[in-house]
């Protein structure tokens, strides 16, 4: 089932909101962070959970992320292979590093932060699914937040 305007109007009841999506193309650009360790057991790319994970953010309607990073957390599995895959099937230049050895997802995700390109970063779970608009919610919720809030200062690190 699907979510029609007039109820999604109702629900948010909000002209900041209709603004804000009459100007998606103004919203920053934001990279996205993946930290993995043997999300990819299969040799087939489509039976692994951090392809499906890519494939929904990939699908996301309205905005789209332009600066992808997966950290390996030293697996022995497909990974490479499942990135490598993907890189070629959509498209997208996917910035790979692997651990020399396992240091945990906090050290991981320090890491990563290194080879991001954009102020914004999300952060996702290697084996979750996105919905087709959790982007662009976070995206224009992020906006509508430091519309409201100038003064204190949430704007991204530099």
């Amino acid at each position: 089932m699907r979510v029609t305007k007039k109820q999604l109007e109702k629900f948010l009841n909000t002209k900041n909101f209709f603004n804000l999506i009459g100007n998606i193309g103004g919203l920053p650009a934001a990279s996205w962070l993946f930290v993995t360790y043997n999300r990819c057991p299969s040799s087939t790319p489509e039976k692994n959970p951090l392809v499906w994970s890519f494939q929904t953010l990939l699908n996301n309607n309205l905005y789209n992320i332009n600066d992808f990073v997966v950290i390996d957390d030293n697996s022995m599995d497909y990974t490479k292979s499942s990135i490598d895959w993907l890189s070629k099937k959509y498209g997208i230049n996917i910035n790979y590093i692997k651990n020399k050895a396992r240091i945990g997802c906090s050290g991981s995700r320090r890491i990563g932060m290194k080879y991001t390109k954009n102020n914004l970063v999300f952060m996702g779970d290697d084996d979750c699914l996105y919905s087709e608009y959790f982007l662009v919610g976070s995206m224009l919720t992020y906006e509508m937040i430091r519309i409201k809030k100038p003064k204190e200062k949430i704007e991204p690190k530099s």
